[in-house]
């Protein structure tokens, strides 16, 4: 079993034909489960219909669902403060927002994502929490307010999680200090269980965020990972606070094995935890490669993390 995303080429739009012929060359390559991310910015709802068309392709192909990337509730435009302020294009459906209206309009947003995920019997969303940095530094009463509505929106989705038996799990991303990301887990955590709401680790953004330690995440919430973005990348670029637009660039979404990740010493961390195989790889298409190709080799190196994981599993004592 192998798992990718499906939102490796970056498209100009996101047509029916095109996300049916990503489908098709994915379950071409040999990979068995996709995580469906062509909603992972913006505000787009799925209308039942469009549901039953997602779950079409997937019964098409023969592949099977792992996981799905839902939408923060807008897009952020490249500029140099892209990360460090609040959603700035569209944020109408944004579920941090401090208008309440806005806020629940993203809280439904995500809870219409966690029903397509049910649709197609995924088991978890990924989410962003993208804190603003600038605000909480700067404005005293900002966090406070940001934790308020973070727990508001919390709150709706570990209920819908219930019903739905459809997880949270939340991302380790960049554009946000380690420091601040570990206490968002922190507070989340203590205060929602682990059968409602789990981390979605992102090996890349681990290292770019935090090059001194690039595996803090894995290794402080082992038992709370339950998703995973596996992705490689080069050394992070340089003073990336004073243009955050540079954490995007260091980003590189390589295949893993092709940059400068300890993919043994990843692999050894995540045999610990609860995640359930396959793992996800979440890489790019870049610098004009056939996307043939590029499938089949993250295929090549997917069965061989899998083999890794399963070896390490056996030898740390693990059973599953």
């Amino acid at each position: 079993m192998t798992a990718i995303s499906n939102d490796f080429s970056y498209p100009m739009y996101y047509t029916t034909e095109y996300m049916d012929w990503v489908m098709r060359e994915i379950a071409y390559s040999g990979i068995s489960h996709v995580q469906w991310q062509f909603s992972w910015e913006g505000n787009h709802e799925h209308s039942k219909y469009e549901m039953e068309q997602i779950l079409g392709y997937y019964e098409k192909y023969n592949l099977k669902a792992k996981g799905i990337h839902a939408s923060d509730g807008g897009v952020r435009r490249s500029f140099a403060g892209k990360y460090k302020h609040n959603l700035d294009f569209d944020n109408r459906k944004d579920y941090l927002s401090f208008e309440e209206a806005n806020r629940k309009s993203g809280v439904l947003l995500i809870q219409n994502h966690m029903d397509l995920a049910k649709v197609i019997g995924a088991e978890e969303i990924v989410l962003h929490v993208q804190a603003p940095k600038t605000y909480i530094e700067n404005i005293p009463s900002f966090k406070k307010k940001f934790f308020t509505q973070l727990f508001k929106s919390m709150d709706s989705l570990v209920e819908h999680s219930a019903k739905t038996n459809v997880k949270v799990a939340v991302e380790n991303i960049i554009g946000i200090d380690p420091e601040l990301q570990c206490e968002i887990f922190d507070r989340l955590f203590d205060k929602y269980e682990d059968k409602y709401l789990g981390l979605c680790y992102d090996s890349g953004h681990n290292m770019v965020v935090n090059p001194k330690s690039p595996y803090s995440f894995l290794e402080k919430y082992t038992d709370r990972i339950i998703a995973v973005h596996l992705q490689d990348v080069h050394a992070p670029l340089k003073d990336l606070d004073t243009d955050d637009r540079l954490y995007a660039k260091s980003d590189n979404h390589l295949v893993p094995f092709d940059g400068i990740l300890n993919w043994d010493y990843i692999m050894d961390l995540l045999s610990k935890t609860k995640y359930k195989l396959p793992l996800m790889i979440e890489s790019c298409s870049y610098e004009g490669e056939f996307h043939a190709t590029f499938l089949k080799r993250n295929k090549f190196v997917a069965d061989r993390l899998n083999e890794m994981f399963l070896e390490k599993q056996k030898k740390n004592g693990v059973s599953k």
